[in-house]
């Protein structure tokens, strides 16, 4: 253990983007999300003097190197505005197309292009996640993944879900029509509604940016354009608020009514 040092400011390197990318590490914070890590993810844990204070059992039994901190030091690394005196010190983790197309067992997808916000990015993948979706790609040109923003909505789901980063659609998109697997664009002028569209089969929903929508030539490599009836007379919804429409109503169409009645039983919101 230490109380600080050379740790402080290569934790804080890694509150940049570039520091993330060159060394694969990240961040992570939140007592939930650190509980839910896979075990060997976690490389070091950096805890506060207060938080060592009150759980003098975490380090003794974890197996991980733990170094602790002054809380002023510690909460000038944290991002959070109220930190729980907890980080863990984390590797990236490696997911690629290939494998997430392998697995014919699930097969709906979800695919962000140039969502540039990452509370909405981590709201997506916790809700692709709590839907039961195969996997979400990503375009070149959206949030980071391990934005301590993106992390903090999607609430741990990126252990949970695979998500795959700075995607190029010009080659995603046709890849998985080779797959088999209809593309759906989230379109405000899509000729058909999603609840009159059958998602019983292969398929993936692409999603545009919350300024842009979808670029023309996303639409033009996407198999059908689909709408959000809005009766109400809302122009558009938020990007996360659209891909929970979609991947819920694929899944009313997919799921069985007992396996509705189990997942109620065992659900725990």
């Amino acid at each position: 253990m230490s109380n600080g040092g050379k740790p402080v400011s290569y934790l804080k390197l890694l509150k940049q983007k570039k520091y993330r990318d060159d060394t694969g590490l990240f961040l992570a914070e939140g007592e939930k999300f650190i509980d839910e890590i896979p075990v060997g993810t976690v490389l070091e844990y950096f805890i506060s003097q207060s938080y060592s204070a009150k759980n003098p059992g975490f380090v003794r039994h974890t197996k991980e190197n733990v170094t602790v901190l002054k809380d002023s030091v510690f909460e000038s690394v944290s991002a959070n505005k109220t930190p729980q005196g907890r980080i863990a010190l984390c590797r990236k983790m490696k997911n690629s197309l290939t494998s997430l197309l392998a697995d014919k067992g699930n097969t709906l997808y979800i695919l962000a292009e140039e969502i540039n916000d990452p509370g909405n990015l981590g709201t997506i993948i916790r809700t692709s996640y709590a839907a039961g979706a195969a996997g979400v790609i990503t375009s070149k040109g959206s949030a980071e993944l391990y934005n301590p923003k993106t992390l903090q909505s999607a609430a741990g789901a990126i252990f949970k879900t695979p998500v795959i980063e700075n995607a190029d659609f010009n080659e995603v998109l046709p890849l998985f029509a080779q797959n088999g697997i209809t593309v759906y664009a989230a379109d405000i002028a899509g000729a058909v509604s999603l609840f009159d569209t059958d998602f019983t089969k292969p398929c993936a929903f692409l999603l545009g940016s919350e300024a842009r929508g979808l670029s023309e030539n996303a639409l033009k490599l996407s198999g059908k354009r689909v709408f959000i009836p809005m009766p109400g007379g809302a122009q558009s919804l938020n990007v996360s608020a659209a891909c929970a429409v979609f991947v819920y109503e694929a899944l009313r169409q997919r799921i069985k009514k007992e396996d509705i009645y189990y997942a109620k039983s065992n659900s725990n919101i």
